[in-house]
């Protein structure tokens, strides 16, 4: 079923992204401003409504959200879609926010992994 496979594929990330949205957008009104956490709530919003449309659970205090009913052909894939493009860039905005320690550690993993690309392809 392709709701269990998004689930295995983005589960953890949109779970990250609801259990802590509210503190991060605080944190991005106390830092930057109402308009940028205004536009972070917009994307941990429809993260939020993700999360539910292939049956996650959302944390308690998180507004009630229902699955699209019905849905037609096709949304399931498209909605694949939107997550590929766009959970991991809003789960780097949450993590910056609420966690600098873990967002510094990954973007160094991620800067390791292209540098070792990078050195492979030189000597390739």
């Amino acid at each position: 079923e392709m709701e269990q496979a998004l689930r295995e594929q983005f589960g953890s990330k949109l779970l990250f992204i609801t259990q802590h949205a509210a503190d991060a957008i605080y944190i991005m009104k106390e830092k930057h401003g109402s308009q940028r956490a205004e536009f972070l709530k917009q994307h941990t919003d429809n993260a939020e409504q993700w999360a539910v449309e292939i049956g996650l659970p959302l944390p308690p205090g998180t507004p009630k959200r229902r699955k699209r009913i019905p849905r037609d052909p096709g949304y399931l894939d498209r909605l694949k879609s939107h997550l590929e493009q766009r959970v991991d860039n809003i789960r780097s905005h949450v993590v910056k926010m609420t966690q600098p320690d873990l967002f510094i550690g990954e973007t160094l993993v991620k800067l390791e992994e292209d540098m070792d690309g990078l050195t492979a392809e030189t000597l390739a």
